[in-house]
């Protein structure tokens, strides 16, 4: 078999996994969407997107939570954390920690403290607009 058909085998998981980022599955079940042994499927998925099943899974969860966090700020962090397939906030608060340096909540108050100075920034350049009379000096 080519490298081209092992790239498609693998990409066909990749989108399996984007469109499931909740669902908790094994290596051998990642493995069989891809038509490969674990330790086969393991190794060309580590060569083909530089990370490890495990790590790429856990990277996508984090990618998700940060949109989940950007777009949505009622959600509620236990139905955050379920959503993505995590059976306990500290598992989820951990993970999310190595991957950008704060808990969700503090992340979340971040994302809340940066739009509201954009906005006070928008509404400051309106206030600060020249007057007809000033263009034309």
């Amino acid at each position: 078999m080519n490298s081209d058909y092992h790239l498609e085998r693998i990409n066909k998981t990749i989108e399996y996994l984007k469109e499931n980022p909740g669902k908790n599955m094994s290596l051998k079940e990642v493995a069989s969407i891809a038509m490969f042994s674990e330790y086969h499927f393991h190794r060309i998925f580590k060569k083909v997107t530089g990370e490890t099943p495990r790590r790429y899974i856990k990277r996508l969860r984090m990618e998700k939570a940060c949109t989940y966090l950007k777009n949505d700020e009622s959600i509620e962090m236990q139905e955050l954390w379920s959503r993505l397939g995590y059976s306990t906030a500290s598992h989820f608060s951990k993970d999310f920690r190595i991957f950008y340096g704060c808990t969700p909540s503090q992340y979340q108050k971040k994302i809340k403290e940066k739009k509201v100075s954009e906005i006070k920034a928008g509404i400051k350049i309106m206030e600060h607009q020249p007057s007809p009379k000033e263009q034309e000096v």
